[in-house]
C-alpha cells in the first residue's frame, strides 16, 4: 500500500499551481505577444511542468513501495543462502543477481523520479519569475545558492544565475528574488541539513556517475536470526575509491540509518519542498498577473526544440489512422490547453 500522506503537501501544491496557471493560459494575461508561437509553447509548457510534478512524485512513490517488497524477497534470499551454504563469500546465483538488479533500479528510479520533480518545480518557478533561462531546460541545482550561509540571492549565486538575473528591470528583480529566497527558505525547513544537495547527489551518481557500491552487513546466527542491513553511501558525489579512502571507520562511509528510511525521508522532504515553493510561486503570480510593468521577452525563456530524425525501429508496424467514428478522450483540461494554443478544435476537428 503506497504511503500517499508522505507526498500530500506536493500533490496539493502541483494541483495548485496547475490549476493556477490553467486559468491564465491567456497571452495577454502574461503580455506576450498573441501571435507568437513560442509564447503559446512557453505558457503550455509551464503549466505541464506544474502537473509533471505531481506524477513524478507519485513515480518516486510507487519505486519505494518496489524497493521496499524486493528488499523483502531479497533479504529473505540471502538468509535463506547464507542459511544452506554456510558460506561467507558473495552470494551469487540467477536469482538473487536478478532480485539484487530490481532492488538497484527501483533505488535509481526513486532517486531519478524526485530529481525531476525539483527540476519540473524550477521550471515553473523560472517561468513565473522571468529569468533568462531556457524553461525546457531549468533545474533545481541552478537557482540554489551556493552557500547556505550566502546572503541569497544578493549572495551565493552560481555564475549561471547571475547572468539570468542581469539587467532585469526592478518589478522583476522584485519577484526573482522572494522566489528564491522561498526556494531557499522551503527546502531549509523541509529536512536536516544538507539533505537536499545529497539527494540530488544521490540522483547525479544514479542518472550519471559510476555505480555506487554495495555494502551488505549481516548479524546474528542461525539461532538468533540473520539481520541484513543495507545502507546509503554518505557522500554519493564522491567516486567509489575517493570515499573508502577518505573513510576512516564505516560510519564515516555510509549513513547511519537503513536505506528505507532514507528513501523515505528523501520522498517527504522533497514533498514539502515543492508546497513551500508553490505557496511562493502562487503568491508571486498573483502580483505578476496583475502588474502592467512586469513583461519578459519570450526568446528570454523560450527555445523551440528542432524535430527528431528516429522514425522508429519498425516504422509502420503498428500504424494507426482514426476511422470515421473513432472517439478521442482527453482530460478536459489538456483538450482546453491544445486549444489555447491554437491546435486543436474542441468540436472534433484539428
Amino acid at each position: 500500500m503506497l504511503e500517499t500522506a508522505l507526498i500530500q503537501p506536493g500533490i496539493d501544491a502541483s494541483e495548485q499551481m496547475e490549476s493556477m496557471l490553467a486559468d491564465d493560459l491567456h497571452a495577454i494575461i502574461w503580455r506576450h505577444d498573441p501571435h507568437d508561437p513560442g509564447g503559446a509553447d512557453l505558457r503550455d509548457y509551464v503549466l505541464g511542468a506544474a502537473r509533471s510534478v505531481r506524477s513524478n512524485l507519485h513515480s518516486a512513490l510507487v519505486q519505494l513501495a518496489s524497493y521496499r517488497e524486493a528488499r523483502y524477497k531479497s533479504d529473505n534470499a540471502l538468509r535463506l543462502w547464507l542459511s544452506n551454504t554456510g558460506s561467507i563469500s558473495v552470494p551469487q546465483g540467477p536469482h538473487l543477481d536478478e532480485l539484487s538488479a530490481r532492488l538497484n533500479a527501483h533505488q535509481q528510479a526513486l532517486f531519478t523520479a524526485l530529481g525531476a520533480a525539483l527540476d519540473c518545480t524550477a521550471a515553473v518557478c523560472v517561468a513565473v519569475s522571468g529569468l533568462k533561462m531556457n524553461v525546457r531546460r531549468a533545474d533545481m541545482p541552478a537557482l540554489l545558492p551556493t552557500s547556505d550561509d550566502a546572503d541569497f540571492p544578493t549572495e551565493g549565486r552560481s555564475q549561471s544565475l547571475k547572468s539570468a538575473m542581469r539587467l532585469t528591470p526592478e518589478p522583476v528583480a522584485e519577484m526573482q528574488e522572494q522566489i528564491l529566497r522561498g526556494i531557499r527558505g522551503s527546502y531549509l525547513a523541509a529536512g536536516p541539513p544538507g539533505w537536499l544537495r545529497w539527494m540530488l547527489d544521490a540522483r547525479n551518481a544514479a542518472v550519471h556517475r559510476e555505480q555506487s557500491a554495495n555494502y551488505i552487513f549481516f548479524e546474528g546466527d542461525k539461532k538468533t536470526g540473520l539481520t541484513v542491513h543495507r545502507k546509503l553511501h554518505r557522500h554519493p558525489q564522491m567516486s567509489n575509491l575517493q570515499s573508502v579512502r577518505s573513510a576512516n571507520s564505516v560510519a564515516a562511509l555510509l549513513l547511519e540509518e537503513d536505506a528505507l528510511v532514507t528513501m523515505r525521508e528523501c520522498i517527504r522532504s522533497t514533498s514539502l519542498l515543492v508546497n513551500g515553493v508553490g505557496a511562493v510561486v502562487e503568491a508571486e503570480w498573483s502580483k505578476r498577473r496583475i502588474a502592467l510593468d512586469i513583461r519578459v521577452p519570450i526568446g528570454d525563456q523560450w527555445k523551440s526544440a528542432d524535430p527528431s530524425a528516429f522514425d522508429g525501429f519498425e516504422p509502420g508496424s503498428a500504424k494507426f489512422e482514426p476511422k470515421p467514428g473513432t472517439v478521442l478522450v482527453m482530460n478536459p483540461r489538456d483538450s482546453a490547453r491544445l486549444a489555447a494554443g491554437g491546435v486543436f478544435d474542441p468540436a472534433g476537428e484539428s
